[in-house]
C-alpha cells in the first residue's frame, strides 16, 4: 500500500541457522537445524488486482529434523520434519491493511516419512507419506485456516541394465482431497463498498 512507504525491487532478507549433523549411531544419520529468517517485505496476494504486492516485514522461525536409517544395504527408512512460526513483525500492521500478524499460506508443520528399496537385484521402489499441516488463509488473521493435506505416493521399477530402467509411480495413492490453493478475502467489483 502507498501509505506504507517505498518498497525496493528486491526486498532484503537475513537469516541465521544453527545445526548439528551426526552419523555416530551405526546405520543412522541425523540432522537437526534451528533457523530464523527476517524479510524486509513479504509478498501478499491482492484479490482486487489479482496479483501479489509488497506487504509488511516478516520473520520465520523454526526447527527442522531429518533422519535416515539403513537396517540393510537394500532398504532405507527416512523422515523429514519441520515446525515453523511465520509472523509479520511491523509495528504498524494497519498501514499494510493487516488486522494481525499471521501470514497466509504459511504452514506450521511439514513432514514426510518414507521407505526406499534398492540394490535388491534389478528391483527398486519406494513408499512416501507426505503431510502439510494447517495454515491461515486470511492474511493477517489466524482464522479461517485450511486444514492442509496428507498423501501417500508409491513407485516401483526394474533395471534392465546400466542405461535402461522402467518405473511406474502412483501419486496420491488413497485419492486424498485437498485444495491446490486457498484464499479468503472480500470480493468486490469497482464501485462496491470495501467490505464487499
Amino acid at each position: 500500500p502507498i501509505n506504507a512507504g517505498h518498497t525496493p525491487l528486491l526486498a532484503t532478507a537475513t537469516g541465521e541457522e544453527l545445526g548439528l549433523r551426526t552419523d555416530i549411531i551405526p546405520k543412522v544419520k541425523l540432522q537437526l537445524a534451528l533457523f530464523q529468517q527476517d524479510f524486509s517485505s513479504e509478498l501478499r496476494y491482492n484479490a482486487d488486482i489479482g496479483q501479489d504486492e509488497a506487504s509488511a516485514p516478516s520473520r520465520r522461525q523454526g526447527v527442522e529434523f531429518s533422519a535416515e536409517y539403513r537396517p540393510q544395504a537394500w532398504i532405507e527408512l527416512n523422515t523429514d520434519l519441520a515446525v515453523s512460526k511465520a509472523r509479520y513483525i511491523s509495528g504498524d500492521l494497519a498501514a499494510y491493511g493487516l488486522a494481525g500478524p499471521f501470514i497466509a499460506n504459511a504452514p506450521t508443520f511439514i513432514g514426510s516419512f518414507g521407505a526406499l528399496v534398492d540394490n535388491l537385484g534389478p528391483w527398486f521402489g519406494g513408499l512416501q507419506w507426505r503431510i502439510l499441516g494447517p495454515y491461515p488463509i486470511n492474511d493477517g488473521e489466524q482464522t479461517p485456516q485450511d486444514k492442509g493435506y496428507s498423501e501417500v505416493n508409491i513407485d516401483a521399477g526394474y533395471k534392465f541394465g546400466e542405461k535402461l530402467r522402467v518405473q511406474a509411480s502412483i501419486f496420491n495413492l488413497f485419492n486424498a482431497k485437498a485444495d491446490a490453493a486457498a484464499y479468503y478475502y472480500a470480493a468486490r467489483l469497482p464501485g462496491e463498498p470495501a467490505e464487499g
